[in-house]
């Protein structure tokens, strides 16, 4: 966030040079790292004087504090400047297969949460649920008397960027009626901001990950659903749809073609989301496929995705074909979009971090086996998912929750 508000102060000379936006400028630097007034000054190119008088504002209105740095090789002690954890509260609420729902101080501690049992699909009785579950949390010792600044919702499908209303959400009842930006505004009068799950998983690796550095123009895969980072920032598109993998086609050739033929994939959907991955090796079990998961479908006459990934990285001959060609189709796709994109990296997260290195080897090899001049490096996610989102969230909630205390 560092380099991204100081250009947006450039950029805007001084950003109309007011006072309030001075403030909002200061606290996005904070929330990278503890600075010193001689450093925010040189961040900012004004007066010392000015930067320590915004502060002391800050600091009045609970935003930040003020402490004695590290000892120096010189023995002094400068004073820093840091974000007040308990200078409010941000929430992040996850809805996956269960909902989750974090309450955050500012430092994106966790001090309260609740967890629901998973559901079929999510309804508006979900959604009230969700609300009264919030304000009981609201209400816990820990948080009782401190303010809520913001609200991050994760939320499954596509979400229209402008209005917060879901455009397409197949695990939500009647999610054409459902505006969750709407809803949680309205109940608790603060900022919400809303995005596919994946969004937030990226931004979680890209800013609390190790690697941080290696993300530029870069692809990030969980699954079958995906984000893009482009100049270094998430890249939503026109509609805030981009990113999206699973209607795409497959580039059919060569070993592909003759898989594409047998089980009649065109998209990516169709031949490598969890689902089509399970129903290929439990058709391939009932043909008498010889593989170490036989017992396991003999007896329950099914197979669990969990059961795959470890057979695949035990060496199975079933799962190690079928997988590996789940990699080659997946980076037929990855070819083509670093090729037209120029990606200098592609994060493979979720189910795809999960098949281990020997997955990511095989997307590694056909990136460099393709073009001599694509570049793009394949790594697997420093971090789960799952956490990931919850970080992610959190920290928009809190970019989001400091930019309405200075408003």
């Amino acid at each position: 966030m560092t380099e991204s508000a100081i250009h947006a102060w450039k950029q805007d000379g001084g950003i109309g040079n007011t006072r309030t936006l001075k403030k909002l400028t200061i606290l996005k630097l904070l929330v990278d790292n503890e600075l010193s007034c001689s450093e925010l000054s040189k961040h900012l190119e004004l007066s010392n004087s000015g930067v320590t008088g915004i502060v002391e504002e800050l600091e009045g209105e609970g935003l930040v504090v003020r402490r004695d740095s590290e000892q120096t090789f010189k023995g002094r002690r400068p004073v820093v400047v840091g974000i007040n954890p308990e200078g409010g509260l941000v929430v992040s609420v996850m809805l996956t297969s269960s909902s989750l729902i974090n309450v955050a101080d500012l430092s994106g501690k966790i001090i309260a949460s609740y967890e629901q049992a998973p559901y079929a699909e999510l309804g508006i009785e979900d959604v009230e649920f969700i609300k009264g579950k919030l304000r009981e949390l609201l209400s816990a010792p820990a948080c009782k008397g401190r303010r809520l600044l913001a609200v991050s919702i994760a939320a499954p499908g596509k979400i229209n960027k402008h209005s917060g209303a879901f455009v397409y959400a197949p695990f939500v009842r009647d999610y054409e009626n459902i505006n969750l930006k709407e809803v949680f505004e309205r109940e608790f009068g603060v900022p919400v901001v809303i995005r596919n799950m994946l969004h937030f998983a990226f931004i979680g690796e890209k800013r609390y990950g190790t690697l941080g550095d290696k993300i530029q123009d870069t692809l990030y895969v969980s699954s079958l659903g995906s984000a893009l980072c482009l100049n270094g920032q998430i890249y939503d598109g026109h509609n805030g749809f981009a990113g999206e993998l699973g209607l795409m086609t497959i580039d059919v050739n060569n070993e592909i073609n003759d898989y594409f033929n047998r089980y009649k994939h065109n998209t990516l959907t169709s031949s490598c989301s969890t689902e089509r991955l399970i129903k290929i090796i439990e058709s391939e079990l009932a043909d008498g496929a010889e593989s170490s998961l036989s017992e396991i479908y003999s007896q329950k006459g099914k197979v669990a995705i969990g059961d795959i990934i470890s057979a695949f990285r035990a060496g199975d001959p079933l799962c190690a074909a079928t997988i590996t060609m789940h990699a080659k189709i997946m980076a037929c796709v990855i070819r083509n979009l670093a090729e037209f994109l120029d990606l200098n990296s592609v994060v493979l997260a979720g189910m795809n971090m999960a098949f281990g290195e020997k997955y990511r080897s095989v997307v590694q090899s056909m990136l460099d086996d393709t073009y001599s001049h694509v570049t793009t490096k394949v790594f697997n996610a420093s971090m789960d998912a799952g956490e990931a989102e919850i970080k992610g969230a959190l920290y928009c909630a809190i970019d989001a929750g400091l930019s309405s205390a200075v408003k």
